[in-house]
């Protein structure tokens, strides 16, 4: 069942605390996008794409991603029901809105 557009705020507001507490208010993100969504069996998903000013280095991204495993439990102990996607986006595949190309 997909989870709620309230839900998917307040997720979004832990994947921003995890984000700033990963990259000690350094991070060079733009924004964070979700959408919340489902597979064909009724699993519930969080898209999640990060906008950065370009592209950190894969060693951040692994760095970044180990960080982030914590993010489903953060998620599920606020009763957040759903599996996060992560994508990272570079500003420039972005439209002028800031608004990711993401179909």
């Amino acid at each position: 069942m997909t989870i709620t557009a309230e839900q998917a705020e307040q997720a979004k507001g832990i994947i921003l605390e995890t984000l700033d507490d990963h990259h000690q208010g350094n991070l060079p993100y733009r924004e964070v996008w979700t959408k919340p969504t489902e597979d064909f069996d009724g699993v519930a998903f969080l898209k999640v794409w990060v906008i950065y000013d370009g592209l950190p280095d894969s060693l951040d991204i692994d760095r970044l991603n180990s960080y982030l495993s914590y993010l489903h439990r953060a998620m599920l102990d606020a009763g957040i029901h759903a599996l996060p996607s992560i994508s990272y986006i570079p500003q420039s595949d972005t439209d002028q809105l800031g608004t990711p190309w993401i179909g």
